[in-house]
């Protein structure tokens, strides 16, 4: 016996839970990725010396957002510009850069990924919470579905 559910019905069994376990997924995979980036600047990451070419500040009723953009030299010569937001830099200023050795085109601040990394585990458990709760309320809202009602 096939049961037909309403748009109402539909949403509260399936969507809601795809939705959660989506945002859940989201949350494993930004803490997730984090923490794969963070691991790879320690062990393959080099430092450099980088000027700030481009600075900008941009203001809004409630924030303000700072963006500096920067040119370093790697080891091996060859020149590569970078940006960061979060930090107010001035041009001409110099700060000190990492990089992946083997893709010098990922770059940041040195440091500027430490300041977040302090949630990036919380932020996976809570994600694969999510995740599980939103799968688990799926397989259950379709076996309750497929049951006659009284």
């Amino acid at each position: 016996m096939s049961v037909t559910l309403s748009p109402q019905s539909w949403l509260v069994r399936v969507g809601a839970p795809i939705i959660v376990a989506a945002f859940g997924l989201g949350g494993v995979g930004l803490g997730g990725g984090r923490i794969y980036m963070n691991g790879r600047y320690r062990q393959t990451g080099k430092r450099a010396t980088a000027t700030v070419t481009y600075s900008t500040t941009r203001s809004a009723p409630n924030s303000t957002m700072s963006s500096a953009q920067y040119r370093f030299r790697t080891d091996e010569g060859r020149d590569v510009v970078g940006r960061q937001s979060g930090y107010y830099l001035r041009v001409g200023e110099t700060v000190t850069v990492e990089y992946l050795s083997e893709a010098p085109d990922w770059n940041r601040v040195a440091g500027s990924g430490r300041l977040r990394e302090a949630w990036n585990i919380p932020l996976v458990l809570v994600g694969s919470l999510f995740f599980l709760a939103g799968v688990f309320s799926l397989i259950r809202g379709r076996s309750t579905r497929d049951r006659p009602g009284p």
